[in-house]
């Protein structure tokens, strides 16, 4: 547990520094902050670089199914662009096909948010809680109180998404917020197009499950690094 870390330091250091609340001193390697902060670091990266569609474990699983964009017609238009969640952000949608089925949603979004004053302040026992929480990777929504401090962590791990939403907040403020947002949706060719081919959702099932894997290895925290 990196709550224990604090304590192994505590054993070490004389009584007159044993409230980690009132002595910096007892903080002086913070571990689980500087394990935070490179998620963090990793996020912002993410969000300024990632393409999903550039991403070579996604391009291997398009490119062993065969798929194909979605030529952008004008019928289709309003299929190419999707508001995620209620951002004023635009994400457009990777439309793909092949002879069996449509793709009408492949997306892995990486957002983040840090007040970097309020993370300066930031206590050590707050980040290794939400390091506990994070690490038990149970499909849950934690809620906790360290002191002023509030920890949401939200994990969600369904056959077609994955979801990571984590965030750290004192007096209604957020001090850092960082999200994975993964989903993958095939959709009845029937719903799209005004032709007369069939989909094959069965021969969808083992692309669901091998991007479901991609998404798998990327929610894990291990490789929330740069």
């Amino acid at each position: 547990m990196w709550f224990s870390i604090i304590k192994s330091k505590l054993l070490v250091k004389p009584k007159t520094q044993l409230r980690v609340q009132d002595n910096k001193e007892v903080e002086d390697d913070e571990p689980c902050k500087k394990r935070l902060k490179e998620y963090i670091d990793f996020f912002q990266k993410q969000q300024k670089n990632y393409d999903v569609i550039e991403d070579p474990e996604v391009k291997n699983v398009i490119e062993e199914y065969k798929l194909k964009p979605l030529k952008e017609e004008a019928d289709y238009t309003p299929l190419y662009y999707s508001y995620y969640k209620d951002s004023d952000r635009e994400f457009k949608r990777n439309l793909l096909e092949n002879n069996d089925f449509f793709v009408s949603r492949l997306l892995i979004i990486y957002d983040y948010d840090i007040k970097e004053d309020l993370w300066e302040n930031l206590p050590e026992r707050v980040a290794c809680e939400v390091l506990d929480i994070i690490d038990s990777q149970t499909e849950s929504s934690v809620y906790s109180d360290v002191g002023p401090y509030s920890i949401t962590v939200v994990y969600r791990n369904k056959p077609n998404r994955v979801q990571w939403d984590i965030t750290i907040s004192i007096d209604d403020r957020n001090v850092i917020y960082f999200e994975l947002y993964q989903v993958v949706r095939i959709t009845a060719f029937e719903e799209i197009y005004n032709d007369k081919r069939k989909t094959n959702l069965e021969a969808s099932l083992p692309f669901i499950g091998k991007i479901k894997d991609v998404f798998n290895n990327k929610a894990d925290p291990k490789n929330w690094r740069n």
